[in-house]
């Protein structure tokens, strides 16, 4: 049976600088040693302010950690793997003052045999981590890159910390995963892989891979001996094809069992076999599965696969265990027939946006299919939830995905730019129903597929990203990168990016996971510009119109995997950063700082802040003071989100998803997030998530005439009372209708059209347009629409009461006026937040304060006080 010795704990750094400076200290492993320097007070809190700029001199430095350990007495070093998690990135192993490696890629596991290297009793470690630009010296630096930093393409560590626009640059040293030195007895399990082929009424067909390695004493021929086959031959292979070898049998043959185990631990499955082949293939037939969905679709039960590997007398030398979901994902593509509406739309949206070559390309959808079911996707991208991803917690994964499953997004998407994310990460998908789709980690450049030192080091990454990704339901496609080529055609063999298609992507996905769509970029549409609209997914941005309150929201492309939207995050938040002083700086100098810019903007622009402040004044109308300012930047993110969702909802199946950039933040800031830095969501996530909920009321203007739409984004029908009336402001209400309905699963529908004649009033800036739907079985809904700009709706002013109840952890609301935007301020969670409250209306809110904070330092604000 193995033996493992954790190499984690406190480690001894010492520091050289360019000049010949030294610092020594302590070190975390897992960690990256800007969080020592930190916490040793050489560098200040990195991201107060802009102090950030004090740590810079940091990646000029080398860095050199090194710790002794014991090995135990008995310990069989005949099998010794040392296994370093992730090493960022340019780093030199001394095993007991003997060189052991040389590494240069931050993003994947490093693993080395150590088996005449370490002897029992005291071994010495030392890992020295040099600057990245002492790598690269002689590299072309002439490949186009976002934000003018070609360097970065040669360096395999997370791409944004180079600096990005929504992040700064934090070049960082460490082992950043966990360190470990196991011992094996004779074999080990290296893989073990399941996974659907396909669904039939009431069975599933599973495919099972086993990877495993012996001893090398122990090694066998395993070479194929050719057409005269002597009797003493092994038969291995697939055996339900003709993919089957021969080759000497070999004396040494460990043995394996393999079992399936339902969701409730009921053995469904199981196989025992020797192993002849290091590569064995199985299929398991499960009677009456209990499919995996994506949440709003149906429940996540997971089943357990457990493979333990004995020695050819019975002893246990290995085992592992993993969980999986039974379900199948593809993307159905139909193209546009002649004549239909598909056709029209897509005609529609050249004319706005057009497309070189589109005259060759009839419109294409790309819509997801989880278990042969259409799934509507409602999500956001995902980037690495700190510059420093070693202290990203379980606790902070889980947090993060529980907040995409309760704001009803069912889709993220893990952006280019970052890192392969943490077991916890993927694991708290696969439990909660957040499918992912998941780029690999190229981002935003034309990399050096010229350079065969690069390839061959992506050539050794991805098989070791694909086999940590391939076992987990929630991943339901891959991308070969992040907008590496958004515009280049397709149909040119010599393309960038075609390369590493050929050597890498292909081959490796073929013999490890087939069991996924992969598409080689994002976006991936159209023939010479990639990011096509009416053509597979794009990325892309609204922006409010000058003349048009409700913004683009009338031309919506087939799938937005990135739909740019953006607003501030309220007060608690923003002082963990900054100051008072900065907020009310009329320059905004660290509101740019902390939400940085794009230097390839045309020359003049304003920065992303100042371009979010310009269109949240042209909602909302100018700020009277800081507070204001703060609570209207903060609320136009509410109606961005809101109104984006409800917009591509109503064009399904034409569109068939939205992803915001972005869901999460990677360091202090106010832009783009759902949600922020700290984990408290934003306004944008509270309006995605009342857009994004199972089943919605639309109310939206066409041809002169207010339509109501019910959308519904189940397996379920629906039965409910729509109810329609026109809310006065000044505390009136004027009934139009109440109607029954039957909502079709999957379906929308157009419950009731009005023109402005068949109204009780004009909709002027003293009253809005209500479309509420209730039913037992989806609860409650509101719909509220205008045709002017918030900014001209005219609301009395408020008192609004504010009562807590501590023991229950409530905050209730309650006013007789009309209440514009009622927002809780607040380290923590609310079960509601940024919503109009309707004359005479209460609301109760449950608060989740985060660690160290209390329920009554909630602050309560409101737009027409």
């Amino acid at each position: 049976m193995k033996q493992e010795l954790s190499l984690n704990g406190i480690w001894q750094v010492a520091g050289y600088g360019p000049a010949g400076e030294t610092l020594r200290l302590d070190a975390a492993v897992p960690g990256m040693i800007h969080l020592d320097l930190e916490r040793e007070g050489i560098i200040p809190p990195m991201f107060w302010r802009d102090n950030a700029e004090q740590c810079q001199w940091v990646e000029n430095w080398s860095w050199e950690y090194s710790r002794s350990f014991d090995v135990p007495e008995d310990a069989d070093l005949r099998f010794a793997r040392l296994e370093f998690g992730g090493l960022d990135t340019y780093a030199d192993i001394t095993l007991n003052g003997e060189p052991l490696a040389s590494t240069n890629n931050a993003q994947v596991e490093h693993v080395f045999d150590v088996s005449a290297r370490v002897h029992p009793g005291k071994n010495d470690i030392r890992i020295l981590f040099t600057p990245y630009q002492q790598h690269i010296q002689g590299k072309r630096m002439d490949y186009v890159a976002a934000f003018n930093r070609s360097d970065r393409v040669h360096v395999r560590r997370m791409q944004c910390t180079f600096y990005w626009d929504w992040v700064g640059r934090f070049i960082t040293f460490g082992p950043w995963r966990p360190v470990t030195l196991k011992f094996y007895d004779e074999s080990r399990i290296l893989s073990s892989f399941v996974w659907t082929h396909d669904l039939a009424k009431t069975s599933a067909s599973l495919q099972i891979q086993l990877e495993t390695e012996i001893r090398q004493d122990l090694v066998g021929e395993f070479t194929a001996s050719g057409s005269n086959i002597p009797p003493e031959t092994a038969r291995f292979g697939n055996m339900d094809n003709d993919q089957v070898a021969y080759a000497p049998r070999p004396t040494y043959v460990p043995h394996a069992k393999i079992e399936l185990l339902d969701p409730d631990g009921r053995r469904v499955w199981f196989r025992s076999f020797h192993i002849f082949n290091p590569t064995i293939y199985l299929q398991a037939d499960i009677a009456d599965p209990k499919l995996w969905w994506p949440v709003g679709y149906g429940d996540q039960p997971l089943y357990t696969c457990h493979v333990t590997l004995c020695s050819p007398d019975g002893r246990l030398l290995d085992e592992r265990t993993h969980r999986f979901g039974i379900r199948t994902t593809r993307v159905e593509q139909l193209l546009d027939q002649p004549g239909s509406p598909e056709e029209a739309e897509t005609n529609r949206l050249r004319e706005r946006w057009p497309e070189p070559r589109s005259e060759e390309t009839p419109g294409q959808g790309f819509t997801l299919l989880v278990n042969g079911e259409r799934v509507f996707c409602k999500g956001g991208n995902w980037v690495p939830a700190d510059p420093f991803p070693c202290r990203i917690t379980p606790e902070k994964y889980d947090r993060l995905v529980r907040l995409a499953a309760e704001g009803n997004l069912n889709l993220l998407r893990v952006w280019g730019g970052g890192i392969y994310e943490d077991e916890a990460f993927l694991e708290a998908c696969d439990r909660r129903g957040v499918m992912i789709s998941y780029d690999f980690q190229l981002a935003c450049a034309r990399f050096p597929e010229d350079d065969d030192e690069f390839v061959d080091n992506f050539r050794d990454e991805l098989p070791k990203a694909v086999r940590r990704l391939r076992n987990h339901a929630a991943i339901v496609w891959y991308c070969g990168d992040n907008e590496n080529a958004c515009h280049f055609d397709w149909d040119d063999p010599g393309a960038p990016g075609i390369r590493l298609l050929r050597e890498v992507y292909y081959p490796v996905l073929q013999q490890l996971d087939p069991s996924r769509p992969f598409f080689p970029t994002s976006p991936y549409g159209g023939h010479n510009n990639s990011n096509s609209a009416t053509v597979g997914d794009c990325h892309f941005g609204f922006y409010y119109d000058e003349g048009h309150p409700h913004y683009a929201l009338r031309d919506i492309p087939r799938f937005a995997s990135e739909c740019a939207a953006q607003g501030s995050a309220l007060f608690s938040t923003i002082r963990e950063f900054m100051t008072d002083e900065d907020i009310a700086d009329p320059e905004f100098k660290m509101f740019d700082y902390h939400v940085k810019d794009n230097p390839h903007k045309p020359e003049g622009d304003p920065t992303l802040y100042v371009k979010s402040r310009i269109v949240s004044e042209r909602l909302f109308g100018a700020p009277k003071d800081p507070e204001d300012k703060i609570l209207k930047d903060a609320y136009m993110y509410y109606v961005w989100a809101d109104e984006t969702i409800q917009a591509f909802r109503r064009r399904k199946w034409y569109a068939s998803g939205v992803q915001f950039w972005m869901y999460n933040d990677c360091w202090p800031t106010v832009g783009l997030a759902l949600v922020d830095y700290f984990l408290v969501p934003k306004a944008g996530w509270y309006g995605a998530r009342r857009a994004a909920a199972p089943m919605i009321a639309s109310i939206t203007e066409k041809d002169g005439a207010y339509q109501v739409w019910l959308c519904n984004d189940s397996r379920r029908d629906f039965r409910g009372e729509l109810h329609v009336y026109i809310q006065e402001h000044a505390g009136g209400r004027l009934e139009i209708a109440r109607i029954p309905f039957v909502s079709s699963a999957n379906q929308n529908l157009i419950a009731a059209v009005y023109t402005p004649a068949q109204l009780p009033r004009e909709l002027d800036g003293g009253c809005q347009l209500v479309a509420e739907i209730s039913g037992p079985e989806f609860g409650f809904h509101r719909a509220q629409y205008t045709p002017l700009f918030p900014k001209e709706l005219v609301f009395p002013k408020a008192e609004l009461q504010v009562s807590f109840d501590e023991e229950r952890s409530e905050l209730t609301v309650s006013s007789e006026q009309y209440v514009r935007a009622v927002s809780i301020d607040i380290r923590g969670f609310c079960s509601d937040n940024f919503f109009d409250l309707f004359p005479g209306e209460s609301r109760t809110v449950h608060i989740e304060p985060y660690e160290g904070h209390g329920l009554r330092e909630a602050q309560v604000y409101w737009f027409n006080r």
